[in-house]
């Protein structure tokens, strides 16, 4: 993921014992891996970052672990998040968002998906392979080969740990890109939000851990 965030870290008693900077690395549903150069100490954590907006975000956190890493020198950092699931998806997403100011900010991630289509009355009526161009916490971009004719959809993806997740949605909008060719549908979400938030976590992971290990594996050239 690599944002860049501050922190300011809180014992038991929730007085305030250090503060810093760091790069966030990776992150799941429930919490977050944190580079920094100097070791954490502390029980609580609050992270914090600016959107494209010029807001700050912050997310908290509970320190579960810490350890050097030997190659970098720098220090990983296990954070558990505490706190409500909409806050945190909100604090995730914010930092990386793309610079179009909308009511909800939306992220660039390039996945491959298969998808499933369906009419008003849940009848199938085809499917395909599609790559997610970008998301927020309401939607996502889907790009396809293909025109989408269908009123809902389930996407489908695999995480960084080779589970199948599922989204629900709802096409509101698709048209062509003349540049390429492909269709570029607009998907809104539907169903349970707890589901969503794990399945737009699993999204983002699983492209920023391919997008990190891309960056590391440059950096060794």
């Amino acid at each position: 993921m690599a944002n860049l965030v501050d922190y300011v870290l809180y014992d038991v008693k929730k007085i305030e014992r250090g503060h810093g900077k760091g790069h966030t690395i990776n992150l799941s549903q429930t919490g977050m891996l944190l580079q920094t150069e100097t070791e954490i100490k502390g029980a609580f954590i609050v992270l914090m970052a600016m959107d494209v907006g010029g807001n700050i975000i912050k997310i908290n956190g509970r320190l579960v672990s810490s350890r050097i890493c030997d190659e970098t020198g720098c220090y990983l950092n296990g954070i558990k998040f505490v706190g409500e699931p909409d806050q945190q998806i909100k604090a995730l997403i914010g930092p990386a968002a793309t610079t179009e100011k909308r009511r909800n900010p939306r992220v660039d991630v390039d996945s491959p998906v298969d998808y499933v289509l369906y009419d008003v009355k849940q009848v199938k009526t085809g499917y395909g392979k599609g790559r997610t161009i970008n998301l927020s916490q309401t939607g996502m971009l889907l790009q396809t080969r293909d025109e989408i004719k269908g009123a809902f959809i389930v996407l489908m993806a695999m995480d960084v740990d080779g589970t199948k997740i599922k989204i629900n949605g709802r096409v509101v909008t698709s048209r062509i890109c003349e540049e390429t060719g492909s269709y570029l549908n607009g998907i809104q979400f539907v169903g349970e939000k707890d589901k969503q938030i794990q399945a737009i976590i699993a999204f983002i992971k699983a492209y920023q851990k391919k997008k990190y290990r891309t960056q590391i594996g440059s950096r060794k050239l």
